[in-house]
């Protein structure tokens, strides 16, 4: 499922500004799952349904709540299996309406309109639509006046569409041909997280993460790409596939790709050949949370550099304490991390210690372990979506390394330690959408390097610290309305400090 504010959406409706919601019902998801997403995009902490009656019911009420301004819900990519959760999204609420795109008639959702003259094709409407994205709401009307009676978009403008499918591909240069090739390593109709996409381009290539995350930009400028990238191509095997792996020789092997379905999933004894393993992704795509077995192996795997894990349940980093010396990057998104830093004879920062950056996404975590403060080499940590995480360690000002620390979405995080003031080379902090967190650190004025602070959606933090004044390198400060208050008197302090007041326009990105 895929939940956007219209921040994204090129065309933005007048009457419903950013009161836009998309959700995917493409891979048929479950109910439960995408209205514990519209609980949690709004703020709200996910709830817990008694019954299927209970559920619609919370989700009616919810709508009432967030659709008091006019409100539109753009239910994406019904298939027939899945056309019977869209009467769910039905209420009778002033100024709410819904919109369904489908292949396919849904009844009791009127005609189709627009897509009828697509010819099964949604890639020609994708196509024209973009072309018209620029256009007055007039050149709208007309297209959509030519097609209701009967034309279709290949018959009204067949040699800009296939000029412009055709210059798509033609265009693509070596490099970009590669990258898109290499969407056949995730399953069909998936989304493809960008991260992952990044991390292999990034090692692959040898460039940075600026670079491959153009890569991604070029795909879409082309239509050969979807903005959340989706891989649309048919591929044999992807159903069939057995883990009973082959007798492989993966010695050359640099990225290992591992999509799952499954509730248990033993890693594969033949990676312990993989010596020249530079990123390992391993995507579990059934509803539950897969358990991984053999994670020892990674011991055998001195050149790997970065790991992304997703909707897996880690029982243990590591048993033997072997270090990743070259791993730079680790990455767990909708993942039980519980008891991964557990082990208590053996010290997180042995097992990582040249880490430079942790992201840790959607997690179901409760706390942060003190271990992880002894990473040292540490430059980037990303917490973000936690709604468990309620405490940061208090040795977390161990970091001395630390650039940016992102916190965003941590809603019953109450406060940060006041080690933190001790991260001397922080740039970046969010706090963003932290609804619990009451006050910041009277000292954080020690942060001299602190160059960009997000503090928007932190409802609960009514004042600022005095030491806030000697944030000497603070240049941007993004914040609500409420929050600009508090920062506006202080301006003159500063020699060059920009408010950016967000105005709700925020993205929430979920990949099922």
């Amino acid at each position: 499922m895929n939940i956007r504010s219209s921040k994204h959406v090129e065309i933005c409706l007048g009457e419903f500004k950013d009161n836009i919601f998309f959700i995917s019902l493409a891979g048929a998801p479950k109910l439960s799952t995408i209205v514990e997403r519209l609980f949690e995009h709004n703020g709200y902490k996910k709830p817990e349904f008694q019954s299927d009656e209970d559920l619609v019911h919370q989700l009616e009420n919810l709508l009432k709540q967030i659709g008091k301004n006019p409100m539109l819900l753009v239910l994406d990519g019904v298939l027939p299996e899945s056309a019977s959760l869209v009467q769910k999204f039905v209420f009778q609420i002033r100024k709410y309406k819904i919109l369904v795109t489908s292949r396919f008639t849904i009844k009791g959702f009127g005609e189709p309109y627009i897509a009828k003259g697509c010819c099964g094709s949604p890639l020609a409407l994708i196509v024209t639509g973009k072309s018209l994205s620029l256009e007055a709401p007039v050149v709208w009307h007309n297209r959509a006046k030519t097609l209701s009676e009967g034309h279709s978009i290949l018959a009204y403008n067949q040699d800009e569409l296939f000029t412009c499918l055709q210059k798509s591909f033609d265009d693509l240069d070596a490099k970009v041909a590669e990258s898109f090739r290499d969407l056949s390593l995730f399953p069909e109709a998936q989304k493809i997280p960008a991260a992952a996409l990044v991390d292999i381009w990034a090692e692959q290539r040898d460039e940075d993460d600026d670079t491959a995350m153009e890569n991604i930009h070029k795909l879409v400028q082309r239509n050969v790409a979807d903005m959340v990238v989706t891989r649309s191509t048919a591929s044999g095997p992807d159903e069939e596939f057995t883990s009973e792996w082959c007798n492989l020789q993966p010695n050359e092997v640099e990225v290992l790709v591992m999509n799952l379905r499954e509730k248990k999933h033993s890693l594969p004894m033949f990676m312990k050949k993989m010596n020249k393993l530079k990123v390992l992704i391993i995507t579990n795509y059934d509803v539950n949370r897969a358990e991984l077995e053999n994670l020892e192996l990674l011991d055998y795997l001195s050149d790997l550099k970065r790991i992304r894990l997703e909707k897996v349940s880690i029982p243990f980093l590591s048993k033997t304490g072997v270090p990743l010396k070259n791993l730079h990057k680790f990455s767990f998104f909708m993942c039980n991390v519980n008891e991964a830093f557990k082990n208590s004879t053996i010290k997180v920062c042995d097992v990582l210690p040249n880490l430079k950056e942790m992201n840790i996404d959607y997690c179901d975590m409760e706390e942060l372990r003190d271990g992880l403060s002894d990473i040292v080499s540490l430059k980037k940590l990303s917490i973000t979506n936690c709604h468990k995480l309620s405490k940061l360690p208090k040795g977390i000002g161990k970091l001395v390394n630390l650039e940016s620390l992102r916190l965003t979405s941590c809603t019953e995080l109450e406060e940060l330690p006041d080690s933190i003031t001790s991260l001397r080379k922080l740039k970046f902090l969010d706090i963003s959408d932290c609804v619990s967190l009451g006050n910041l650190p009277e000292n954080i004025g020690k942060l001299r390097s602190l160059e960009r602070f997000n503090c928007r959606g932190c409802t609960r933090l009514y004042e600022l610290p005095y030491s806030v004044n000697k944030l000497e390198s603070l240049s941007v400060v993004v914040c609500d309305e409420e929050k600009a208050a508090l920062w506006e008197p202080l301006r003159p302090l500063f020699s060059n400090l920009k408010l950016d007041v967000d105005r709700n326009d925020f993205i929430v990105d979920s990949l099922l």
